[in-house]
């Protein structure tokens, strides 16, 4: 994943937006353990002693705890959005400018198409990974940190059921990255291939009808869109097969605390005296809450799981625009170049032109005359047709 890390520089020069973005993300996850932790005290304190008093001002504190995470979730989001659009633009123009800079042969060589694909597509996946980093990335692993002490310190005899389930949760996102990695590679390049014929087809109108190869073009397109659905819903199934199994692990989490939970709770006070008040009653805030924690837990799990699988998917379309970026270009302008004055008359007598010191000429004793700046560009855009 050093591809999309080496991106991430863009990201980090908003460093105002992302300190803000952290904050309140950093906000949103102690609200989200700190209320049922509240609510517990209510259920096992407050509701047993009839202590009405106690009752509201725990539920005005919950209250004012919901809000709190409410701001400070849209803060997050407007701070995440600013930088992944920023950071996203500012990556498109400098892939834009390396764009300029490249021969002939290098594009030839990287394909237009696969340019094309690079600025847009790959651009936009890059932008998705900058918003789910401050969004969802670095927060999944604070939920399951947090999550863990919270649920060990409320009964760690229940905190048994993480022996099961993350160990099981771990092998199925390796597994799952193990077979989406190389399909997602696959659907760029599909993408490139489709995009080719599309502007080859775009670009050269009049040839195609010329030659009456309107069935020929129609039959590569077919097939490059065929295999482009293909690749694409090799991929998408690897998707649709993570979510089911997380969810399986998920709810057999949860299922696994309630039996534990009713197990205790079977025991009595004297064999498991934790899951008992001073009365003698079960606590079952106690239980709520370790649930709470456990399902926070199991969900940041997830989060985690589908971000990988994004990530290696964002991870690819870094490779694809750093390979853009680290393309040596071939063809460079001497320091003592001699700049062109548009106002005289540009004359061509029997030139020829080759791509590369071996190649065959694609253009044989060219000759032509132009002057002033309109003619000169009128003659550049059909030498740029020819060529």
């Amino acid at each position: 994943m050093r591809n999309i890390f080496r991106l991430m520089r863009y990201a980090f020069r908003y460093k105002k937006h992302m300190t803000i973005a952290i904050l309140t993300m950093i906000i949103q996850v102690v609200v989200g353990f700190y209320i049922p932790y509240i609510m517990r005290d209510i259920i096992d304190e407050a509701l047993p002693q009839q202590a009405l008093r106690d009752v509201v001002l725990l539920s005005l504190v919950m209250l004012g705890l919901a809000l709190t995470g409410m701001i400070g979730g849209i803060f997050n989001t407007y701070s995440s959005q600013y930088i992944a659009q920023h950071a996203s633009a500012e990556l498109r123009l400098d892939l834009f400018n390396k764009i300029q800079t490249l021969s002939f042969k290098n594009i030839d060589e990287l394909k237009t198409s696969r340019l094309i694909t690079n600025a847009t597509n790959d651009i936009v996946r890059v932008q998705m990974f900058f918003t789910m980093m401050l969004r969802i990335i670095i927060r999944a692993p604070m939920m399951i940190v947090i999550g863990l002490a919270l649920a060990i310190w409320t009964s760690v005899q229940l905190s048994g059921v993480f022996f099961i389930t993350i160990p099981i949760l771990v092998v199925s996102i390796l597994i799952i990255m193990r077979f989406a990695y190389p399909r997602f590679k696959k659907v760029q390049v599909a993408l490139d291939d489709l995009n080719n014929v599309v502007l080859e087809n775009a670009n050269a109108p009049q040839v195609i009808k010329s030659f009456v190869s309107q069935p020929h073009e129609k039959e590569r397109f077919e097939r490059v869109n065929d295999n482009y659905r293909q690749v694409n819903t090799s991929a998408e199934a690897v998707m649709a097969f993570a979510e089911p199994v997380i969810t399986l692990i998920f709810n057999l989490g949860v299922a696994l605390i309630i039996l534990f939970g009713a197990y205790y709770f079977q025991q009595g006070p004297a064999q498991a005296p934790a899951f008992f008040n001073d009365l003698g009653e079960p606590r079952v805030g106690l239980l709520m809450a370790f649930n709470s924690y456990s399902q926070q837990i199991l969900i940041g799990l997830m989060m985690f799981a589908m971000m990988l699988i994004f990530v290696s998917r964002a991870d690819v379309s870094a490779a694809r625009i750093n390979e853009i970026f680290d393309t040596t270009i071939d063809l460079i302008n001497a320091d003592d170049a001699i700049k062109v004055d548009l106002t005289g008359r540009v004359r061509f007598d029997k030139v020829s032109f080759g791509y590369g010191s071996n190649g065959n000429d694609v253009l044989r004793d060219v000759s032509f005359s132009v002057g002033g700046r309109q003619q000169y560009q009128a003659a550049l855009t059909e030498l740029e047709q020819l060529l």
